[in-house]
């Protein structure tokens, strides 16, 4: 695979002085649950801010609206697997198929020039967002799971090796566990991320959002018929879940 990487893989926010700032887990093209739990928590466009654990697209019915939701200035999101399926599939030439087969069939829906004007807006996502959220704290966010090992055990060491000061090869390594590994969830990790106060991540569902050590685990499913979607509140840490109906 020819992964195309993000030339800034980190995004950093300041803290928010005027309002609340929430995460969603993975939409996958469910931007109606996800404009439903916004209505029920108020969200209020002027204040308030929501970021995302990626794979906004594939498998749900509304994918082709990502560029609507990326356009809005209050909301931010990483890229997730499924974001690089489709710009590895439409700029880099990489199967196709594999696409198709984790629900990417929308996208060859389109004409060529959507299509490559949906690719390039997603290669400009981050692979991690950093959240100032005051009293020198900070919360993460990454698609699948933190990108540290023993080359790089921290947050910062590892926001280093995604952005390349650590090598070409643990830049990749790096970047291949933020959008795609499950070591950690699979082996019930509760070993805490060094760096942050709080790391939220999509990727591999949940019946429902769960922590172990500092990650918080927020993808619930919003891809599968049985699944939810959920919203996490940054600082209450209240849970609001949608179901497609």
């Amino acid at each position: 695979m020819n992964t195309l990487l993000p030339e800034r893989p980190l995004q950093r926010f300041a803290r928010n002085l005027r309002g609340r700032d929430f995460v969603v887990g993975d939409v996958h093209g469910h931007f109606e649950l996800l404009e439903r739990l916004l209505e029920r928590v108020a969200f209020d466009t002027a204040a308030d801010r929501l970021f995302a654990a990626g794979d906004l697209v594939d498998r749900g019915p509304y994918s082709p609206r990502v560029l609507e939701w990326l356009g809005h200035p209050w909301f931010a999101s990483v890229r997730g697997n499924h974001e690089q399926l489709v710009i590895d599939s439409v700029l880099a030439g990489d199967d196709r198929d594999l696409h198709f087969r984790n629900g990417g069939a929308w996208l060859y829906a389109l004409p060529q020039d959507e299509r490559e004007h949906i690719a390039r807006r997603l290669q400009h996502l981050p692979l991690a967002i950093e959240v100032d959220i005051g009293e020198s704290r900070r919360v993460g966010i990454v698609h699948a799971e933190a990108p540290i090992s023993s080359a790089f055990p921290d947050w910062d060491s590892g926001m280093a090796a995604l952005a390349g000061e650590l090598g070409n090869a643990a830049r990749r390594n790096a970047a291949a566990l933020a959008m795609w590994a499950r070591t950690r969830i699979e082996g019930e990790d509760d070993t805490r991320v060094p760096g942050l106060e709080r790391l939220y991540v999509g990727h591999t569902a949940q019946a429902r959002v769960r922590r172990l050590g500092n990650t918080h685990y927020i993808d619930t499913g919003s891809g599968y018929a049985d699944g939810t979607l959920s919203l996490v509140d940054l600082h209450s840490g209240a849970v609001e879940t949608a179901v497609a109906h």
